[in-house]
């Protein structure tokens, strides 16, 4: 295991998760990962509900039933018509407290919303990482910032 994924699971620290790409496999469409390119997606989710028939991906679930759940939480940007079902994708799923899972309107307010995360817990941001699939958004959050950025490839890596 690296050392990464060991400081990940030390008690203390603090594990943010995002959904799309992360939690949930981004794999909506048929031999696609989009169910709509280009389309209507509030439609799309609206109609068939893909994150309530989402599965847990088996090795962040191993992570978690060994985590301290008071140590973990989520971060999505999500729209308002997507919110309900990625939160209860996240509760039967992983088990995450609900109170720990939000969502935002951008890249942007997650960020702050991690920094943020670090004072409102008063830990270092050392402390909190934040787990995406976007290699862009864990640039910008190492660029202003000291939280621990982990692109989810490293949950599978031995």
């Amino acid at each position: 295991m690296s050392e990464l994924m060991e400081y990940l699971k030390k008690k203390g620290t603090v594990v943010v998760f995002d959904i799309d790409g992360v939690l949930a496999a981004y794999e909506f469409g048929y031999h696609c990962h989009a169910a709509v390119p280009g389309g209507d997606w509030r439609s799309y989710v609206e109609i068939y509900h893909p994150y309530l028939s989402a599965k847990p991906l088996p090795a962040l679930e191993d992570f978690v039933v060994q985590k301290d759940p008071d140590e973990l939480y989520i971060c999505s940007v999500a729209a308002d018509f997507e919110q309900q079902d990625k939160r209860v994708f996240c509760e039967r799923c992983y088990g995450i407290n609900p109170g720990h899972i939000h969502f935002v309107a951008s890249k942007a307010e997650k960020l702050r919303y991690v920094t943020d995360l670090a004072e409102q817990l008063k830990i270092p941001q050392e402390r909190v990482a934040l787990v995406e699939d976007s290699v862009k958004t864990l640039d910008q959050l190492a660029a202003f910032s000291r939280c621990t950025t982990v692109h989810i490839t490293s949950f599978f890596y031995g």
